[in-house]
């Protein structure tokens, strides 16, 4: 159901958040979260995934125009891989508890590319029914790419630019430990 959220077995309404409190990771304790709750009820704790699934839940849904498709590009690790890329439609927009609006797929709210997260190393965009592709990310360049072609070669060219970094810190590393 979307007004309810569940966290540790414990279940509140989303109208009834009135806060969210960040506990950092203390002895004997992990990093979590409190939510205070406008009923007066003990806090409900959740942990780093609850807060994720949280902060993505949609409250609003409008409807995105058709053809709208949301886009990742996947590039093999080495040469012989042919990139390809992922189309999803994107049947809606959510604005999201934490206040950011996101594509809505039928697999469910997009959360975006967080680089941090080595879960999803591949950026995403998004095609709008006019044929303009836009990077969608926390960090997203506000640049228009022509084709799918075009975001193809930048995904390989900066996939290639991390494997050289890669390989030099691993040989810096190799000759530090070697001397």
């Amino acid at each position: 159901m979307m007004g309810l959220f569940e966290s540790c077995g414990d279940v509140c309404t989303l109208s009834d958040i009135k806060a969210v409190q960040h506990i950092y990771e203390r002895p004997r304790q992990a990093e979590h979260y409190l939510l205070q709750l406008h009923s007066g009820r003990e806090p409900l704790k959740m942990f780093a995934f609850d807060y994720a699934a949280l902060e993505a839940r949609p409250v609003q849904l409008m409807l995105a125009e058709p053809g709208t498709r949301f886009l990742t590009v996947f590039v093999g690790q080495t040469e012989d891989e042919v990139p390809f890329v992922d189309k999803l439609p994107a049947i809606a927009w959510a604005l999201s508890i934490d206040g950011q609006v996101r594509p809505e797929t039928p697999a469910g709210v997009v959360r975006g590319f967080n680089p941090a997260s080595s879960a999803n190393w591949y950026p995403d965009y998004l095609e709008l029914p006019d044929g303009a592709i836009h990077q969608f990310d926390y960090d997203a360049e506000p640049e228009n790419f022509e084709s799918v072609a075009v975001v193809i070669s930048r995904e390989t060219r900066r996939q290639r630019n991390y494997e050289t970094e890669r390989a030099a810190r691993a040989a810096a590393r190799s000759e530090e430990t070697i001397s």
